[in-house]
């Protein structure tokens, strides 16, 4: 019985390519506040622009969510 249900799981390969999809998708939508935030502060010139591909730097520009 346990064994039979274990098999009634929708695992379709297109399932997973579009899980992965979704994914990236959301990583891109989600990482967009941030992105348009750097380049507000950019435009405003409150960013060094040699340090622009240190990510330690780019995440030190705000202050965190206590």
């Amino acid at each position: 019985m346990y064994i039979e249900q274990a098999f009634k799981v929708l695992h379709d390969w297109w399932r997973y390519i579009l899980g992965v999809l979704l994914a990236f998708v959301g990583i891109g939508i989600f990482s967009m506040p941030h992105a348009m935030a750097i380049a507000m502060k950019q435009m405003a010139g409150e960013i060094d622009a040699e340090k622009m591909q240190d990510v330690n730097y780019l995440m030190g520009l705000f202050e965190p969510n206590l």
